[in-house]
C-alpha cells in the first residue's frame, strides 16, 4: 500500500468519526451545523440572516431538530 493509499483512507476513516460525533449532538455550533446540513457558511449565514432557520444568537448554537424541522420538505 502506498503513503498516499494510507492517507486517504485515514482521511476517510477522520471523516466518518466526525460525523458520528455531529449525529450525538443535539446542539451544533455553526461550522458543524453547515457540515451536518451539507451547505457552505455564506448560504447558512443567509438562511439565519433571514430568519428561515431558528438558531441561538449568543453563542451562534442552534438545536438539530429544529434544523431538521426547518429544511424538511414538504
Amino acid at each position: 500500500m502506498t503513503d498516499q493509499v494510507i492517507i486517504e483512507k485515514l482521511d476517510n476513516i477522520e471523516k466518518m468519526i466526525s460525523e458520528q460525533n455531529l449525529l450525538k449532538k443535539e446542539v451544533l455550533n455553526f461550522s458543524e451545523a453547515c457540515q451536518y446540513i451539507d451547505v457552505s457558511e455564506s448560504h447558512l449565514y443567509k438562511l439565519t440572516s433571514r430568519k428561515q432557520i431558528p438558531h441561538f444568537c449568543p453563542q451562534g448554537k442552534m438545536e438539530k431538530p429544529v434544523i431538521l424541522t426547518t429544511l424538511r420538505p414538504v
